[in-house]
């Protein structure tokens, strides 16, 4: 029997819109992976045999060393007693980093172990810590086992590299990638003259090499914005000299100049700091800058000038604020413990090294830093830290923090550098983290503009003071005197909301002891020395001695690199008043009290402070709003002046660190890893889709007047609903 014309009409669009229906849900699950794909893919160029026997000779084994030595990876820390443990270990199946504890691992490699260990961890095993262990071993020892295991293990992890799809643990992190490439560059300088050599495995390492140089250079790839963006095209430069007459040199290696020419107009201030709000990031940006200067004439190209001179500008903040034992102060990521390579390490000849040679206050307005040197009897270093720079890396909530190295010894500190992935890792940026004044809500989003206010200095007394604005218009003020090489009198104001209180949280390096004395005083002591502490204020106040906890997360300090509980003294004060700390150096067991009164009416431009010194004398300290702090010493009828200095104006700066990092941010878009929520927005995608077409098959059969509306509608909410997707959750 045949069907009327209409009929079959009709059919066939309904068949169409069963398959558009069926399309269509299809089409937009899979988008939801195209991104990620897109990302993530590069080709697998080959590398002839002509290239590889031209890389067998050149460069020089004296190049690729001095390369290999400009390593990237996190690094190891081993003695050479200790690399032949580790390798034997890792003959035996267990990966034993120093710091880590021991991770059950294949030695010739196994995809699993990509996913094991803390964050940090992983970071070393996706940098190939176990191809440098094995390398390493063998180059002590000329033992054939370890070369033979390393390059087992080598391309174990090559082929799984290649044949992946998606991310897997730190395969394709930025620095792990950076930091794989010198353990590579080892490992081909130690085969390629090697008896055993063959072409087919040189072949698979000069390929990942090439992988590894597109993903470094691909755009999406790119992090810009910190000191990994810096290391790939560091990276890319290495690669360069190592690898000569590699396909496409030369667009790689302009590439690699012209981004880092870019990033330097942001990373590094007009005055030679590294911005990104640490110490030992800054030490780091040395090295990087260093390795980039070296890397240039390798490749027949001068080093531009003004790369030299923020070369030696970084040089010399360096020496400012390194400590006499080679660590930092801990403001940002930083550890306590000294990390330089030999070519940092101080020495007693160096005029640097030495308090005198750092005598003063050294000011960083564009950076956001103040360092005193007092080094009248006794060496010590002060440290105003309120750097803000939105987006670039490592930021904890700690502007106007203060941190005092005196006598040898850290006192006042911040949290340091808390391990990734170790509970506290997210508390550790926020406002107790570190002594800045703050409000105990207070977020540590939203941009905040920090900036130095003035500043005075004479032998034997030092001031500092700066702002920066809070939540809600509210603003605080931290001025920070300095009596001596061993008395700070820290005076905080808090401007904001009248039912609210400010809290100052005073944290101590671990291994003092801290208690309340019954004045209502406290006493820190660390070894032959103790510290004074008392409080003022000019209207109420409250303190209390601290104990670590993690609810509310404070009280700690990252030692030796591990968590560890610290003293604390937790101060409150309402706003719209200031509120004093002392803090009074002395022998153990000669310090005197300290008493500490305001005289009325006081203001952050103009106060008075009368101290008495228990038996020892008595001070009038007072600020006139003409900008001068007078000091006088009642009994002894000495009056000492300070006139201070305005700040100097950086906005002009500070916008063009703007300008060049909104630049790079333009022109090169983060890609955000999600690929986490792209598996549940797939899972629940799938399930509705079968559910749709089980509801739909129905409801066409019993109504089937309403079969076509039905699809219209299915199709109509899948394509709106892909739409939405892309453009609010996964933009």
């Amino acid at each position: 029997m045949q069907h009327h014309p209409i009929q079959r009409s009709e059919c066939m669009k309904n068949r169409i819109l069963w398959l558009l229906g069926i399309v269509v849900p299809i089409a937009v699950i899979a988008s939801i992976w195209v991104p990620p794909l897109a990302h993530y893919y590069v080709s697998s160029p080959g590398a002839d045999a002509k290239l590889l026997s031209h890389l067998r000779v050149s460069p020089s084994d004296t190049q690729l060393l001095e390369i290999e030595h400009q390593n990237l990876a996190l690094p190891l820390r081993m003695s050479d007693s200790e690399i032949l443990d580790a390798a034997a270990r890792l003959r035996d199946g267990e990966l034993a980093l120093k710091g880590f504890p021991a991770v059950a691992i294949s030695p010739r490699f196994a995809k699993d172990d990509l996913r094991k260990g803390l964050p940090t961890w992983g970071l070393h095993f996706g940098s190939l810590a176990q191809t440098e262990i094995l390398a390493r071993a063998f180059e002590i020892s000329r033992d054939d086992q370890w070369l033979n295991l390393a390059l087992q293990n080598t391309l174990g992890f090559i082929k799984h590299e290649r044949s992946v799809w998606l991310p897997d643990g730190f395969l394709w992190n930025d620095h792990a990638i950076s930091g794989r490439i010198s353990v590579l560059i080892k490992l081909w300088r130690l085969y390629r003259t090697h008896p055993d050599y063959e072409n087919n495995t040189a072949q698979l390492l000069v390929e990942h090499i090439l992988r590894c140089r597109q993903l470094l250079a691909k755009d999406s790839h790119f992090t810009f914005n910190t000191n990994h963006g810096v290391m790939q095209n560091v990276s890319l430069l290495q690669i360069a000299a190592a690898f000569p007459g590699l396909p496409d040199e030369e667009r790689y290696r302009k590439l690699a100049i012209e981004r880092l020419e870019r990033q330097l107009g942001f990373y590094i201030s007009p005055e030679g700091v590294v911005l990104e709000h640490s110490a030992e990031y800054h030490a780091l940006g040395i090295d990087l800058l260093g390795m980039a200067t070296n890397l240039l004439p390798m490749l027949d190209l001068s080093v531009p000038q003004h790369w030299t001179k923020l070369h030696r500008q970084a040089k010399g903040f360096l020496d400012v604020i390194r400590l006499p034992d080679d660590s930092l102060p801990m403001f940002g990521n930083t550890n306590s413990t000294p990390d330089f390579p030999p070519e940092h390490r101080s020495h007693q000849n160096d005029a640097h090294s030495t308090c005198p040679g750092r005598q003063g206050m050294h000011l960083y307005p564009v950076a956001g830093y103040a360092v005193t040197w007092s080094c009248e009897y006794h060496s010590t270093q002060s440290v105003l830290a309120l750097s803000q720079f939105v987006g670039h890396g490592h930021k904890h909530a700690d502007e106007l923090s203060l941190l005092t190295w005196a006598r040898n010894s850290r006192w006042l500190t911040n949290v340091g550098y808390w391990p990734y992935g170790v509970p506290g890792d997210e508390q550790a940026y926020g406002w107790n983290g570190s002594n800045a004044p703050h409000w105990p809500d207070e977020t540590t989003t939203g941009e905040r503009e920090p900036r130095l206010l003035s500043s005075g200095n004479l032998p034997g007394i030092s001031f500092i003071e700066a702002r920066r604005n809070g939540q809600g218009g509210s603003e605080f003020r931290r001025q920070v005197l300095q009596i001596g090489d061993g008395w700070w009198i820290v005076l905080d104001f808090a401007q904001g909301p009248t039912n609210q209180e400010a809290e100052v949280l005073w944290t101590f390096f671990p291994g003092i002891s801290l208690a309340q004395q019954g004045d209502g005083s406290y006493l820190a002591s660390q070894g032959a020395n103790e510290i004074r502490v008392d409080f003022a204020s000019n209207a109420g106040i409250n303190h209390r001695l601290l104990i670590a906890d993690r609810s509310p997360w404070r009280g700690w300090v990252v030692k030796d690199r591990q968590p560890t509980p610290a003293p604390s003294v937790l101060a409150h004060f309402p706003a719209g008043s200031m509120l004093v700390s002392s803090f009074r150096l002395a022998d153990r067991g000669k310090s005197d009290s300290v008493e500490l009164v305001f005289q009325a009416n006081q203001s952050p431009d103009s106060w008075e402070l009368a101290i008495q010194v228990e038996g020892v004398r008595k001070m009038k300290i007072a600020r006139n709003a003409e900008g001068r702090i007078d000091l006088t010493e009642i009994e002894q009828f000495i009056d000492r002046s300070l006139l201070l200095t305005p700040a100097p104006d950086v906005r002009a700066e500070r916008a063009a660190i703007r300008a060049a990092y909104s630049g790079l941010a333009a022109d090169f878009p983060r890609y955000r890893e999600v690929s986490t929520y792209r598996f549940k927005v797939t899972k629940i995608l799938l399930a509705v889709f079968v559910g749709q077409i089980l509801l739909f098959t129905l409801l066409s059969i019993y109504r089937r007047q309403q079969h076509t509306l039905l699809w219209l509608c299915g199709i109509s909410v899948w394509i709106s609903g892909g739409i939405a997707i892309h453009l609010w959750y996964f933009p």
